[in-house]
C-alpha cells in the first residue's frame, strides 16, 4: 500500500496515503463499543482483502484465523502494539494512547500482506498464502479492556 510521510514535532510519522480509502468496497462489519473478557468475542467472516480500524482501550489481543489456522496476532496494551504471525518475526511498536486512553490501530490485509499502523508508527509483515475468509478474535486480556469501535471494510484486491 502506497504511505504518506509526515512529521510530528521531530518525529516523522507513517500513515496509509488517503487514496488507500478509495479501494474500500464497502463496510463488512461495525462492533462496539463492548467490555471484552479473556473469552475471545469472534467477528467473521470477513474478506481477505479487508481494512479494519480497530480503537481499544486496557490490554487487548486480536487474532486473525482462516479456516481455525491462526495467520496472526496483535497484543495492544498502554505502552506497545506487538504484531506476530506464527513461523514469522514478530515487531513492536509504541501504542501511543490519545488523551482518553484509547489506541487506535489500522490493519489493512492483502494477498499475504499485513501492514499495521498505529499512532504514526508502522509494521509490515508477510502471511502465508491466504484467499480465504478470514475471522477475528478479541478479547480482552485484562480487567477494565474495551472495544470502542471496530469497523472492517472489505477492499478491491490491490496486488496478485
Amino acid at each position: 500500500m502506497p504511505w504518506l510521510l509526515g512529521r510530528d514535532g521531530d518525529r516523522v510519522t507513517v500513515a496509509p496515503h488517503p487514496d488507500v480509502d478509495t479501494l474500500r468496497t464497502g463496510a463488512e462489519l461495525e462492533v462496539g463499543p463492548a467490555s471484552l473478557s479473556p473469552d475471545p468475542v469472534v467477528v467473521g467472516p470477513l474478506s481477505p482483502q479487508v481494512d479494519l480500524q480497530v480503537a481499544v482501550e486496557g490490554g487487548v489481543v486480536l487474532d486473525l484465523t482462516e479456516g481455525g489456522v491462526p495467520l496472526l496476532g496483535v497484543a495492544v496494551d498502554a505502552d506497545e502494539v506487538r504484531l506476530s504471525v506464527p513461523g514469522g518475526s514478530g515487531s513492536r511498536l509504541p501504542s501511543r494512547p490519545d488523551g482518553d486512553g484509547v489506541v487506535r490501530l489500522r490493519l489493512l490485509l492483502d494477498a499475504g500482506v499485513v501492514e499495521l499502523f498505529t499512532g504514526g508508527a508502522t509494521a509490515a509483515a508477510r502471511l502465508r498464502p491466504s484467499g480465504g475468509e478470514i475471522s477475528l478474535g478479541i478479547a480482552g486480556d485484562r480487567p477494565g479492556a474495551r472495544l470502542r469501535g471496530l469497523v472492517a471494510h472489505a477492499m478491491e484486491r490491490v496486488v496478485g
